[in-house]
């Protein structure tokens, strides 16, 4: 099989969990949680939040990571990738309009994101695009909401300017509004998606035509600005023609997602500057710090040294160490210690620790995908 249709399998397999889970919670709602019976038995479907966060559970991320490895593209990669993720229900809202009456609606239900280390380069690559997440029975999506047409119109072209109203993501400087039009980071199209995933349970009932309409049999069909699955009138999604396995093949090998850059952004360049404010405010920066004496002081201080050209370095590296329930030697680490070790006139151990009373990041963020991998090659361009 390929990777595309593994992948597409494992969101299949991550459905049907989800379903289990959702049913085992409503049967014993009265009994272990003391809720009303009458209430467990208001809800039909687990709902959006509980289908993204199935693919963000241990279970599934072990998967991916192994589908990753075992694709004959990995070939192209050295080492052990990192993958990891997190899940946070309260999504980030944004404003834009008239102040006096702006509209407000979330950005999105995951962010995926990907970097790709090349042995002797300073910077890695980044890949990233917005997952918004809508259940249905059908791929499409029919008309949408009130607050779903705001989505859209957002998700058209990015040339909207936003803020985020709760502050939880301050951009530093004037002007204060985010813009993801602007900036070299391409295709601007590859900025969000819109994912349809199939609200009822696997596998399909008898007689029902839902099944050849989700491209592939994959329970997740994505439709987005680049393929021309928007429709304006009626505004609706068409997600039949690809399946979100498809796309994450792509994400994975490189060329699908907008680009980003992990060093400093030029000025106009939004889309970078949010996906290092999303990762710096998704890691504990002080855990690697801990780990200094048992994996090697001075080596893991350069490492760290490296956040001056790129500032989310400090992520990759705590994830790498997070990632060693997968691998007992922390291949992930040893990777990161290569890469390194490649790059010798750049960085320094002279980092100095941490000093407890230091101000604390500020948090804020949403639901994540990371994928990290090594390589002697750089990774294709997004086509």
């Amino acid at each position: 099989m390929s990777l595309e249709s593994d992948l597409e399998v494992l969101l299949n397999d991550v459905h049907v969990n989800t379903w289990r889970q959702f049913q085992s919670v409503k049967a014993n709602a009265s009994q272990v949680w003391g809720l009303k019976a009458n209430l467990a038995k208001t809800w039909k479907t687990p709902g959006e939040p509980a289908f993204v966060s199935e693919l963000l559970s241990t279970q599934a991320l072990y998967e991916l990571r192994r589908l990753i490895v075992s694709d004959p593209s990995f070939s192209h990669f050295t080492g052990k990738p990192i993958v990891s993720g997190c899940f946070i229900h309260q999504k980030p809202k944004v404003a834009y309009g008239p102040v006096a009456n702006p509209v407000e609606i979330e950005l999105g239900d995951l962010l995926l994101v990907r970097h790709h280390f090349t042995f002797g380069q300073a910077v890695p690559q980044g890949r990233a695009f917005l997952l918004q997440a809508k259940a249905a029975n059908t791929p499409r999506t029919g008309k949408l909401s009130a607050d779903e047409i705001e989505q859209f119109d957002l998700y058209d072209g990015w040339t909207k300017k936003f803020i985020f109203p709760t502050g939880e993501i301050a951009k530093p400087g004037l002007p204060t509004d985010w813009d993801f039009s602007g900036g070299s980071q391409i295709p601007v199209d590859q900025t969000g998606i819109y994912g349809v995933v199939f609200n009822d349970q696997l596998p399909f009932k008898a007689g029902r035509k839902t099944r050849s309409a989700f491209r592939n049999g994959c329970i997740w069909g994505i439709g987005s600005r680049d393929a021309g699955d928007f429709s304006s009138a009626p505004k609706s999604v068409e997600a039949s023609n690809r399946s979100l396995g498809e796309s994450l093949a792509k994400f994975i090998r490189g060329s699908f997602g907008r680009t980003w850059t992990s060093a400093t952004p030029l000025p106009g360049d939004d889309w970078s500057l949010f996906i290092q404010k999303m990762l710096a405010n998704a890691v504990d920066w002080e855990y690697p710090i801990q780990r200094l004496e048992k994996i090697g002081e001075k080596r893991l201080k350069r490492l760290l040294a490296f956040k001056t050209l790129a500032p989310v370095i400090p992520y990759a590296i705590t994830h790498a160490f997070r990632s060693s329930f997968y691998d007992s030697d922390k291949a992930p680490f040893r990777t990161f210690i290569k890469w390194a070790d490649s790059l010798e006139s750049v960085g320094s151990p002279d980092v100095p620790r941490k000093k407890p009373d230091d101000k604390p990041f500020p948090r804020g963020g949403m639901s994540t995908l990371y994928i990290a991998t090594f390589g002697d090659s750089s990774l294709p361009n997004p086509e």
